[in-house]
């Protein structure tokens, strides 16, 4: 793979015959190709890019310390008025959120150029049960039965209001970084309407170093939230990523070891697989409609045109 820096890139996309995307990593890379992959099988629209992780630029010192995202934008600012056939995805992030409303205040559409994604980053697309439960009978269908699966889909709403709250506790409390793989299914109860973080969360917390009461805090945001009808459909943009994914998956274990799966199949679910996971996401995303990629379809239409 080549490496390059800011000079040799610009001069590496004049040279293509074919138009570019720049992407955060390699997650972007492979949903987006798959995405184009199903337009040129499917919808016979000729793919005529090549997409490129912001890591290719390995040899900039600009960029060296920077996140991915900032990587990015600086790579666009220096090359996006050089070089026309340049387009780029970026995260949202939680640009544009009223986290005590818990929506977004800004769309996520973007114009011909420069896109960022509807929501948090690229995962909350497939923040639905479809693909969730799907993901599960793919692997775990031999294991679980089907009252496990009509039940996961009941209790989904619940999930992804509970992920919604995690996340939005650990972007205001800064500790987004400490509780990256820390919530289990040992972390949540189910009362037979909602979930609730369980003491443990706090006792497994303070190993990191976080001193915040967050399951309080959780508590408090799931009934902001639950106060807030309006913002229900809103969830699962607000979810962080990597957490929000988390949880959804911790509370779907919790679900499988409630309904008697053994022990090596619940710990599987919350945590094994992770690139098997994101192929079967992306494969589910690339058939989804249209109206639910916005604004993906449009990069993805920019991508596929010769102009």
């Amino acid at each position: 793979m080549s490496a390059y820096d800011l000079k040799s890139y610009a001069l590496a996309l004049k040279l293509r015959s074919k138009k570019t995307i720049l992407v955060e990593g390699p997650s972007d890379k492979k949903v987006l190709s798959r995405m184009l992959l199903e337009r040129e099988q499917v919808q016979k629209k000729a793919r005529n890019c090549v997409i490129d992780d912001v890591a290719l630029l390995s040899r900039e010192p600009k960029l060296s310390k920077l996140g991915n995202r900032a990587r990015v934008e600086a790579v666009v600012q220096t090359l996006e008025a050089q070089c026309p056939n340049l387009n780029w995805l970026m995260d949202r992030e939680w640009e544009g959120l009223d986290s005590a409303g818990a929506r977004y205040t800004e769309s996520g559409e973007g114009n011909d150029r420069g896109f960022r994604t509807r929501g948090h980053s690229i995962e909350n697309y497939w923040f639905e049960n479809q693909p969730l439960s799907g993901y599960i009978k793919q692997l775990h269908g031999h294991d679980l039965s089907a009252d496990f699966f009509g039940v996961l889909d009941l209790r989904f709403p619940q999930m992804l209001l509970t992920a919604a709250a995690v996340s939005l506790v650990a972007g205001a409390e800064n500790i987004i970084s400490s509780m990256n793989s820390l919530v289990s299914r040992h972390h949540f109860s189910w009362d037979g309407s909602n979930y609730h973080p369980a003491p443990q969360l706090n006792i497994d917390a303070k190993l990191r170093h976080i001193e915040v009461d967050i399951v309080a805090k959780i508590i408090e945001r799931q009934q902001i939230i639950n106060s807030n009808s309006d913002s229900h459909d809103e969830l699962r943009w607000i979810c962080h990523g990597h957490i929000g994914e988390q949880v959804l998956r911790a509370c779907a274990a919790h679900l499988a070891a409630e309904s008697g799966a053994e022990e090596g199949v619940c710990a599987q679910i919350e945590r094994g697989h992770h690139a098997i996971k994101l192929l079967h996401d992306a494969d589910w995303l690339a058939r989804a409609p249209v109206t639910q990629i916005s604004p993906l379809d449009k990069l993805l239409d920019w991508g596929s045109s010769s102009a």
